[in-house]
């Protein structure tokens, strides 16, 4: 970790020294303590190694307002990676009547406060990247990003709210909106932690 710390701070000075020159040159000291602080794991971490292990949900998926949802089950796991700084989620389940999977990578970038979410799943080659400034771990997290739908080719807006109800149960709520049409739910997922 120390090494990989001290290669990037050299790398930064590398960019760095003939700007800082002109002011006296850079404090090493505090560079590395910068970079250490920025890659060192904390409570959002920790919030977000909370939701590992094996989960079953239930999805409810609505194709129009007011119409009655599409739902299914389904199963998903979560673990950390990369010395605990991003989650890493599987998720299996049926979308459209077909089987499907797809899989997820949320984490927290300490020098920003954003939370970034990145989704791929089999039923399309989109990158899906969500992002959002969170108040404090358990709060309802809101996340908010943006895709083309096919059909169209226009803008589509889309919002997420994850909400943790005890450390057993989270819903995953999904909004989208194009255009002049007003923000619908459009997904409801309702994970239950497998004991």
């Amino acid at each position: 970790m120390k090494k990989t710390i001290a290669m990037m701070a050299l790398l930064v000075l590398a960019i760095a020294i003939p700007a800082a020159a002109e002011e006296g040159g850079p404090d090493m000291a505090a560079m590395e303590g910068a970079w250490m602080k920025a890659a060192t794991p904390g409570e959002w971490h920790e919030f977000l190694a909370e939701t590992v292990g094996k989960w079953t949900h239930v999805s409810r998926v609505w194709m129009q307002p007011g119409g009655e949802p599409m739902v299914s089950e389904g199963k998903s796991e979560a673990r950390m990676i990369l010395g605990g700084r991003f989650l890493h989620e599987t998720f299996e389940g049926v979308s459209m009547g077909q089987p499907m999977e797809g899989l997820g990578i949320t984490g927290y970038d300490n020098t920003t406060g954003i939370m970034t979410s990145t989704w791929y799943d089999d039923m399309g080659t989109t990158t899906h990247v969500l992002v959002g400034k969170p108040g404090k771990p358990g709060d309802p997290l809101e996340m908010k990003g943006s895709m083309v739908d096919p059909m169209s080719g226009m803008e589509m807006q889309i919002r997420t709210v994850t909400t943790m109800n005890g450390p057993d149960e989270k819903v995953f709520e999904y909004f989208m909106s194009m255009g002049e049409m007003p923000e619908m739910k459009a997904m409801v997922i309702t994970y239950t932690r497998v004991k």
